[in-house]
Formats: structure tokens, sequence, C-alpha cells
């Protein structure tokens, strides 16, 4: 629906704006949690209170409008098959998926935080500043990419994450250092997470808009769940050294995949999309 509701020319600025907010709440929410605790509040009461939102939000999204979807001839069967996108939107998918595998759950950044001297309040305060630079820097780096393009915001973002889990695990620091450390990584998230979904629509026809984010979310899903069992052996079996050395490999590797193939500018229809072009045009003229 974000893709369908903008110009290509704003997405970037859309999916950062979408990423910002996910990451505000993750900072908002706890935080009012924690202010109705200290109130005197149950934990139980708490969780009821949480309906009011979702309830709010759930009018909300009844009241959202659709968004014109391009043309879609009816005697053409549904095809989900991977086969038939694009081989550039293919060989994405293969960038991601190795950069997933090395990307494993945030909660082993909290324990390397642990590990080097934090108490439970400091590492609190250390996420907080994570999810606070992430939320505020989104829309303004994926709005870039769409000036700059995709793929050099994606791979500035992917580079950064190889050397920000070598200087947390691999090369040896002091705690102190975790204060810069943890606010840069939310900094290099913001970089990565809105340019990646804009350069899914970006890589395919609108018509397939849909099926290309399904296998979006189907590979890095899937290969979430193996990248912390393989992070985890990897630290318990071997050190945090090699476990976050192998995480820094892997994006350097999707790195590498990713900028030796072809990808279309920012905010322009891939070569793959054929007659999509000219419905792409249509969308420019009214703005979604």
């Amino acid at each position: 629906m974000l893709a369908a509701s903008v110009s290509p020319a704003q997405r970037g600025l859309a999916y950062g704006v979408h990423r910002g907010m996910d990451n505000a709440g993750a900072v908002v929410g706890p935080l009012i949690a924690a202010a109705l605790l200290a109130a005197g509040l149950s934990l139980r009461q708490v969780f009821l209170l949480a309906i009011v939102p979702a309830v709010f939000v759930l009018i909300m999204a009844l009241r959202l409008k659709e968004p014109e979807r391009a043309e879609v001839r009816a005697d053409v069967a549904v095809d989900w098959r991977v086969s038939a996108l694009p081989p550039a939107y293919r060989r994405y998918l293969v960038a991601l998926g190795l950069f997933t595998l090395g990307n494993a759950s945030n909660m082993f950044l909290l324990l390397r935080a642990n590990e080097l001297g934090l108490g439970a309040s400091r590492i609190t305060l250390l996420w907080a500043a994570f999810s606070a630079v992430a939320a505020f820097a989104s829309t303004p780096l994926s709005a870039w990419s769409d000036r700059i393009g995709r793929k050099r915001l994606i791979l500035a973002g992917w580079g950064g994450y190889a050397l920000l889990y070598v200087l947390l695990g691999v090369v040896p620091i002091a705690a102190g250092w975790l204060w810069v450390l943890f606010p840069a990584y939310g900094f290099v998230t913001a970089m990565i997470e809105g340019s990646e979904r804009a350069l899914v629509a970006d890589l395919v026809p609108a018509e397939r808009a849909g099926t290309a984010f399904g296998w979006y979310y189907l590979v890095t899903g899937l290969l979430l769940l193996p990248a912390s069992a393989i992070f985890g052996t990897l630290w318990e079996h071997g050190s945090p050294t090699v476990a976050f050395g192998a995480s820094a490999v892997c994006a350097v590797l999707a790195g590498i995949v990713l900028s030796t193939g072809k990808t279309p500018a920012a905010g322009c229809p891939g070569p793959e999309a054929g007659a999509s072009s000219a419905r792409g045009d249509r969308r420019d003229t009214r703005g979604g």
C-alpha cells in the first residue's frame, strides 16, 4: 500500500516515515508503560490500557482509502513463483538473504553490553538511545535514497553494519564506547530499513509488488531464526569475536552481491518492468 500511495520518486521518504514511526513507538511505548507502572498501576492494568491505542489504530485503518492499483488482466493467473520476478530482484533477494544470515537478534548486542560490564538500567538507556536515533534518522536518510539511489545507501549501511560489528565484538573496547557505538548502530539501521523496502518496489512492475514484498518478508523472516541460532552457537562454542566477525563477513558478502548487480536509479522502474513503465508515469501525475 505504501508503494502504491506515493510516486516512485518519494518511495524512500514514505518507507523512512514508516520505519521512523515504528522505531518511535519502540521508544515511546515502553516509556509510557514505565510511567504507568511507576504511578502505581499493575502490569495487568497496563496491558488492558494498551487496548485503547489498539482500537484507535483499528478505526484509522478502517477509514483508509485504498490507493489505485495497477491494471491486471483478468485472464492472467496469479503467479507467486520467484522465477517469475525480474532477475535483478532475484539477485537482490540473494543479497538480502546473505545479510539476514548475519543479522542475528539484537538481544546479542545487549548481551555483549552486559558482558562488558553495563548493568540492566544502563543497558535499557543504551537501547533507548539506539531506538531514538533510528526513529529520528529513518525519514531523512531514507528520503536521501530518493536522491542518491537506494543501492548506494544500502551498501553504505551494510558496510557500516560490518564495521560496527567488528568494533563491538572483534576489537577489544571499553564499556564507555558503547554509548557511541549503539547510537551509531541506530544510524546505520535508519540507513538500511527504509531504503531496503523502497528498492523492492523499484525492482518490480507495480502489478507484482505484492508478490515481491511477500518474497522479501518470506526470505528475511525465515532466515532470522537460523541467523540467531548460528550466532549463538558461534558465541557459545567459539567466542563473541567469532560470532560478531561472522556477521560482519555476511554483511560484506551481501554488499558484494548487491554491488555487482544492476539496479534502477531511485524512483525509476527497472528495465524488467516493461509495459508497467507507462502505468508508472500515470501514477506520477496523480501522485500515487
